[in-house]
């Protein structure tokens, strides 16, 4: 079974990838199956993750290729105070954004989800999860978030780009302070970030995960990154590319990790699964 080697001297492969949950996504699903078989993350952070989804992708990768998903569920029984606050008419009854990973490498420690304050739909969030590695009992954090957009669909008035962008900088505070709660419990371990973050390089909220003390695997890869090439495109089709051409599906690292090679793939199979790129970091956490 082929498979897309680690870079010689990583430790981990970490991805981002939002699956796209519309009418196509049953059909899409075998092509997700196949990149995730073929990239071997070590660990996912998904976006786009519907009912349908669960049931045809999440069930046939904790089958049949070996993986877990961390256990943190939206329950509306126990809605935190700031979910009550959200400009969502509706609660989720799964968790839009997952975080799987290789259950015989890791078991989860911790894990929690919620959806942000400043969103207009219930498929925008946060899971997080602290894991330990079994061989080793190196622990580590992942978060994962697809942060909020405002589009026609909301047919919504006053929702403006401004306010768009005011809430994913909002939806960048609820992470660091998910950041701070971490560090807190369990000391200055290393913290991976992944997510469709609807904003690019040159916005507030990306600048405050950086000033966050987050760092992007983009040009933090010592031997490779994707550069002049955007993440979302039109299903089928390659991302746009060109010069100051910036993704918006990220994996931000704390200093402490090294990362050797991060990837907006670009392979037919991947453009055809969905409308992101998927994007992998291989790195070496200490």
């Amino acid at each position: 079974m082929e498979q897309k080697p680690l870079t010689p001297g990583a430790d981990l492969r970490i991805m981002t990838s939002n699956a796209l949950f519309d009418k196509t996504a049953e059909a899409r699903a075998g092509l997700l199956y196949e990149n995730i078989r073929y990239y071997n993350p070590d660990i996912i952070g998904f976006q786009e993750i519907n009912e349908v989804l669960h049931k045809v992708l999440i069930s046939r990768l904790i089958e049949e290729l070996g993986y877990d998903m961390v256990s943190a569920w939206p329950d509306e029984g126990r809605r935190r105070d700031f979910e009550l606050q959200s400009l969502s008419p509706k609660y989720p009854s799964v968790n839009y954004f997952p975080i799987p990973y290789k259950k015989s490498r890791f078991c989860e420690l911790e894990s929690g989800f919620y959806m942000y304050r400043s969103t207009w739909t219930q498929t925008k969030g946060v899971t997080y999860a602290i894991l330990s590695e079994s061989s080793s009992g190196r622990r580590f954090a992942h978060i994962n978030t697809h942060a909020a957009v405002i589009t026609s669909w909301y047919k919504i008035e006053n929702l403006t780009p401004d306010l768009d962008e005011q809430w994913r900088l909002d939806n960048s505070r609820q992470i660091l302070e998910t950041k701070a709660e971490i560090i807190e419990k369990y000391g200055n371990i290393p913290i991976f970030l992944t997510g469709d973050f609807n904003s690019n390089e040159k916005s507030a909220s990306y600048a405050a995960y950086i000033a966050g003390g987050f760092e992007n695997s983009k040009y933090k890869a010592e031997r490779s990154a994707s550069r002049n090439i955007g993440s979302f495109h039109k299903v089928g089709e390659m991302p746009p590319q060109g010069e100051d051409t910036l993704p918006i599906d990220h994996i931000f690292v704390t200093p402490d990790i090294r990362v050797l090679v991060h990837s907006i793939e670009t392979t037919q199979s991947v453009l055809d699964s969905s409308d992101h790129c998927m994007v992998y970091a291989d790195v070496l956490p200490p």
